[in-house]
This record gives C-alpha cells, structure tokens and sequence, in this order.
C-alpha cells in the first residue's frame, strides 16, 4: 500500500503561521521524538507552563490516536504494540494559541466509530464534557478502543474552542476516509 498525503489539512486560518509540521509513519519513540521537538520550540519561545502542558497532551494523544487507528500501516492490523502507522500532524501559531491538526486514514468502521463519538461530542457543553470524562475513569473502558475511550474527552476538555473533524473522501479508495481532526490550544 503506497502512503496517502495528508494534503487535506483544514484550511489554516488567517494569520496562522507553521510551528510544527510532521507526515509519514508514526511510532510511540517517533511521537516522543516530536514532542521533544515541540518542547523545545516552546521552551525557545518562553510559552507558559499551562499552554505547554496542554499543548503537548494534545499533541501525544493525537500522535496516539495515528498509531492505534490509521488505515494505513506497517504493522499487522491487530498489533497491540510496536505499531507503526501513517499520518500527519501539523501545530499553528495564531496570536496566543495554538492550532494542532491530525490527518491519517480510517477504515469505514472507524470512520462510523469516530462521527458517532464526535458528533455528540461537539454538541457538549465543558460541564457536560468533564462529567463524561469523569465517568469514563470509572467505567471500564471502551472495548473498540486501545486507549480505554478517554482520549477524545480529554482532548475536548482541554481545547479552548471545540474539536473541528471532518472526512474527506481519498480517490480510488471508497473504503476508506480520511479523517481530521483540529483541537485548539
């Protein structure tokens, strides 16, 4: 199977300036390399500890969410672990915050798995957020998940605005989507 770009970004908003950019396979040490890499980038630019912890949360996760869930992989579909899957992930600078977007294809289940999740989601209020997130630590974890089903509430419980998604359809490829996903820092 031949690497699908992650052209498709959202379209970046006006004024928004490239901080981090990386597309191709991710693995867990790949994830760690650019969140250091991101750190630094943010220690340089003196960031504020509480836009550096969020930042980098979101970053990891989203780079977590690529290595458990992208279509496109090198390892067995079924691995648990040592997965190395493609994707991208693309942090902007706009005035004071920070923009991250991830791209990598979904199958059509995760592609139905994911507009379930997220259309409710998007509809909640921070209150109601924080409520399922609790409630997701007591629970036993989402069985279609590899990360007990918390990662999307997280990520939408830190972000400043709500999480943007959308699928895009990839040519020659009806089976599959490309997802992306945008969280605001």
């Amino acid at each position: 199977m031949n690497a699908l770009p992650t052209d498709n970004f959202a379209l970046s908003p006006v004024g928004a300036r490239v901080f981090f950019f990386y597309e191709g396979y991710f693995s867990q040490s790949i994830i760690e390399a650019c969140a250091d890499a991101l750190r630094m980038r943010l220690e340089a630019k003196t960031a504020s500890t509480k836009t550096t912890r969020r930042l980098l949360g979101a970053f990891i996760e989203l780079g977590q969410n690529i290595v458990h869930y992208s279509a496109e992989s090198l390892t067995p579909e079924d691995a648990l672990d040592a997965e190395i899957r493609f994707g991208g992930l693309r942090v902007e600078e706009v005035g004071d915050r920070f923009i991250i977007t991830c791209s990598n294809p979904v199958t059509a289940a995760g592609y139905e798995r994911l507009d379930r999740k997220l259309s409710v989601l998007v509809t909640m209020s921070l209150e109601e957020i924080k409520q399922h997130y609790r409630e997701a630590l007591r629970a036993e974890g989402d069985v279609e998940s590899k990360g007990g089903g918390i990662g999307l509430l997280t990520l939408a419980r830190d972000s400043s605005e709500p999480l943007l998604y959308r699928f895009d359809e990839i040519p020659g490829r009806p089976s599959h989507k490309m997802f992306n996903l945008t969280v605001t820092v």
